[in-house]
């Protein structure tokens, strides 16, 4: 379904920007990648970098190449984990609004068949939001990361009533596996970062942001990138917004025992240490993802299980060369 296919990704150098090159390339894609390629980036591109064209560019200044693309997945965005949610928020809403309209601009210019467009579950960070979360519910978000997610979701309905672009938008729900940065990490890299400490006799105690009474639903990167090609090459896809995501509601202290157990050691003999969760952090998220299933055809593959499994075995390499 790729094959011949030219395709964009704009953060292509990222946690799952990368991941989505090699399944493009997988599927007999010719790959462009644009990418800021800042802290080292150009890492998870190595085993592959002799078979894409590279553009270090800056999305934000319009500085867009001239290529022509069929699809263009576009992930490049400014994306903080919990801890910095509400930090450097003026940069990070200016940022993801003007990288949106630039890519947006270049990318109707360019007259590609359709772009998708990496939203997120942070979308849904409003009062009274039910859950599991539905497509059709819309509210203002109570974080600037979100915000910025919902207002890129608007700009892209401006440009269907001017009719410049066809586009599809995934509402990604806490997406992780390997490749994903250790810097700043999410909630499952950092369990693991301090996992492995507690493995190397570093500490006995493990921290966790908030009573750990809050949910999230966790997906794993490959399941991720299986729905962003099907939201590209799927014609009923068009102009329509996709939860990815699992349904499976877990406990943030749950996760915690889970990913101790999946590193080797028995939770009762770790300390757990809770901190003040960042204001407005949102109690329960997880996807309905039923209208994916209907019109992609595409369901979760891999449970968190199996998933952390994966990931342990590529975190632990990265964590003993450190």
């Amino acid at each position: 379904m790729m094959r011949r296919k030219t395709c964009v990704v704009t953060g292509g150098a990222g946690f799952i920007g990368a991941n989505l090159v090699r399944k493009l390339l997988d599927l007999g894609a010719k790959v462009i990648v644009f990418d800021n390629l800042e802290r080292g980036r150009m890492e998870n591109l190595k085993a592959v970098e002799d078979q894409i064209d590279i553009f270090k560019v800056d999305i934000t200044k319009g500085e867009l190449p001239n290529v022509k693309a069929d699809y263009v997945f576009h992930l490049a965005a400014k994306v903080f984990g919990v801890r910095r949610l509400h930090t450097d928020v003026a940069n990070l809403m200016s940022s993801n609004i003007m990288g949106d309209i630039q890519v947006f601009r270049w990318a109707a210019k360019q007259g590609v068949q359709r772009l998708v467009y990496a939203s997120s579950s942070c979308v849904y960070d409003f009062p009274g939001v039910s859950v599991p979360h539905v497509e059709y519910e819309e509210g203002i978000p109570n974080t600037f990361y979100g915000l910025s997610k919902f207002v890129g979701e608007k700009l892209l309905e401006a440009f269907k009533e001017d009719g410049l672009l066809e586009w599809s938008i995934a509402r990604l729900f806490n997406v992780y596996g390997p490749l994903e940065s250790l810097k700043s990490p999410h909630v499952i890299p950092e369990f693991f970062i301090k996992a492995y400490k507690i493995l190397t006799g570093a500490t006995k105690e493990f921290e966790i942001i908030g009573d750990g009474e809050q949910t999230r639903s966790f997906l794993f990167v490959d399941d991720a990138v299986e729905g962003l090609v099907r939201l590209a090459v799927t014609p009923k896809a068009a102009y329509e917004v996709f939860n990815l995501g699992t349904n499976r509601e877990m406990k943030i202290k749950d996760l915690a025992v889970l990913v101790l157990k999946t590193v080797g050691i028995d939770p009762k003999e770790v300390r757990f240490v809770h901190v003040p969760a960042p204001p407005r952090d949102i109690r329960r998220r997880s996807a309905d993802y039923s209208k994916a299933k209907k019109i992609l055809d595409w369901q979760p593959r891999v449970d968190l299980e199996e998933g952390l499994k994966i990931t342990w075995m590529w975190m632990r390499r990265v964590l003993e060369k450190a």
